[in-house]
């Protein structure tokens, strides 16, 4: 589903990463799509709960550290979540944390529709400086059923070209940075 659209917004959420930084990555396809562009990364440290990525991040990262927890299957993409999850990210910080959301509405604001995976999304802008959200134009006017934040609460997006404009005004007026696959 949107499989090249996804990979083009990997292919840009990979120019938001600096030699150096800790990420916090999370579960879903698109953040799989980005694992596989990690290795091109020197020095990195990736926290996640994306079971999938592990394949794809251990060999060709240094510093990887999985998320423990209850294993969820979403449709054959795997993660951690639960209360150890959470316990897990107690003390940790990282600079950058890319995750996926299931809804984006103006009103609504950004909505996933598992509420297993609330709980550790919920903990993540307490724990990173910058949230940047990977999403592609089908997440938008949507509303999942639990809100991970409000319409301004993510640094970044980044999603393709056929982005509706009411968005960009939005995130444009909120200071919020968009990055489309047309950028590329």
């Amino acid at each position: 589903d949107n499989y090249d659209t996804k990979e083009k917004i990997a292919d840009l959420a990979l120019t938001m990463i600096e030699e150096g930084d800790t990420i916090f990555l999370g579960p879903g396809s698109t953040c799989f799509l980005f694992a596989t562009k990690l290795k091109k990364v020197k020095n990195l440290t990736v926290v996640t709960n994306n079971v999938n990525a592990l394949s794809e991040l251990s060999p060709n990262i240094r510093n990887v550290f999985l998320v423990g927890g209850e294993i969820v299957n979403n449709g054959g993409m795997l993660y951690s979540a639960g209360p150890k999850a959470l316990s897990y990210l107690e003390g940790i910080f990282v600079n950058k944390a890319f995750f996926s959301v299931d809804g984006i509405d103006l009103m609504a604001g950004f909505t996933i529709n598992e509420q297993l995976r609330l709980g550790v999304l919920h903990r993540i802008p307490s724990i990173s400086k910058r949230i940047i959200i990977l999403a592609d134009y089908t997440k938008f006017n949507k509303i999942g059923l639990y809100q991970i934040g409000t319409a301004d609460f993510p640094h970044c997006v980044i999603s393709n070209e056929k982005l509706d404009d009411n968005y960009k005004q939005f995130f444009y007026e909120k200071d919020i940075k968009i990055l489309t696959t047309y950028d590329i």
